[in-house]
């Protein structure tokens, strides 16, 4: 608890260098976004307490960092809760203001997502998937949430490409389609993995088990290079060097990056969130999207055991053995870790 409460009065202490009560980012590697350019002049990182002089965008108003106290907060208001003491509503009272803040400062009504703010205050226009990162915290009200999915994150002019999820809108000017390690659009290993959170907190099961179909067939037809971007059009992974990250030159024999952890980590989650056994907080999971064959799936979690028998149209579900239940495909059954059926969410 202290890491958590000490890491987020750093963040109100120093990264509200203005005193507006909106966080900032100060360099490019404060949230990730490699080489992106909507962080124009920005430095790579920042080493100093005092923002960066001089740069035309930054200091900049964050969604990302203002999500990073909500999470802050919202995760001390559960450590509270399981503690027993008594600072539950104190810290679900403080994250609160965060997303109360977070909606006033960033939040642009009109279009239905958040935008980051320049060092002058101005609304920087791009249309970014960093709404999704705010879904992944938890940092968005239902609203702001379902705004965002309707209007942007389905739309196939903006984020629901062929390969969805591009870091930026593919109809933003801003975007761009560069296969080398770039932010600035094609769609990355690590946002297929936030998603699953990112949309379950939701209630976006169903778009979870559409994603997780798609980033399958893009890997299996793609030779099973698990890249960090895939091209948002055609879902050809980007062939960097494993030693440079440049992109390899056509013909070349250089080894190609097929090893980056947020994919294959991204591949194995899809799998337990679609056809297998997950575990959050204190339930277990058991998914059963449909399969075009019989399969088996198996996990061992504090001596029980789980497990999904599937043809592919029905499952069985056993715990330690016993048969749970059967069911068609589609569902998704929440147990209790001794096999207690708690819901039954549809995921197809």
């Amino acid at each position: 608890m202290s890491t958590l409460e000490a890491f987020d009065a750093y963040l109100w202490r120093v990264r509200d260098s203005n005193g507006d009560g909106c966080l900032e980012s100060w360099c490019v590697y404060d949230t990730g976004e490699d080489n992106a350019l909507r962080y124009g002049d920005a430095p790579v990182y920042c080493t100093e307490d005092t923002p960066p002089a001089g740069c035309s965008v930054v200091p900049m108003a964050s969604m990302d960092f203002m999500s990073f106290s909500y999470a802050c907060r919202d995760t001390l208001a559960q450590i509270s809760r399981l503690l027993g003491d008594g600072q539950e509503d104190a810290w679900r009272e403080k994250a609160r203001q965060v997303a109360d803040a977070l909606k006033k400062h960033l939040w642009n009504e009109r279009r239905g997502a958040c935008f980051d703010r320049d060092r002058f205050g101005r609304e920087m226009p791009t249309l970014v998937h960093n709404n999704l990162r705010c879904m992944y915290w938890g940092s968005f009200s239902q609203e702001m949430a379902d705004r965002f999915v309707r209007e942007h994150l389905l739309n196939p002019e903006e984020f629901m490409t062929p390969c969805p999820l591009p870091s930026v809108a593919v109809n933003d000017p801003l975007f761009r389609n560069r296969p080398e390690n770039n932010w600035s659009g094609q769609s990355e290993g690590l946002t297929y993995q936030r998603a699953i959170l990112a949309l379950e907190r939701y209630g976006y099961e169903k778009l979870v088990t559409r994603l997780g179909r798609t980033l399958m067939d893009v890997i299996i037809r793609g030779g099973y290079i698990y890249t960090q971007q895939f091209d948002p059009f055609t879902g050809e992974p980007s062939r960097v060097s494993m030693a440079t990250h440049e992109v390899i030159p056509a013909g070349s024999d250089e080894p190609v990056q097929d090893a980056y952890g947020p994919t294959i980590l991204a591949v194995l989650e899809y799998m337990a969130h679609l056809w297998g056994v997950d575990q959050r907080m204190g339930e277990i999971w058991f998914s059963l999207a449909s399969a075009p064959a019989p399969y088996v799936y198996e996990q061992t979690w504090d001596g029980h055991a789980y497990r999904v028998e599937s043809t592919g149209a029905s499952a069985r579900v056993l715990v330690d053995e016993v048969l749970l239940q059967e069911s068609p495909c589609g569902v998704r059954l929440i147990t209790t870790p001794e096999g207690r059926l708690l819901r039954t969410v549809e995921i197809e």
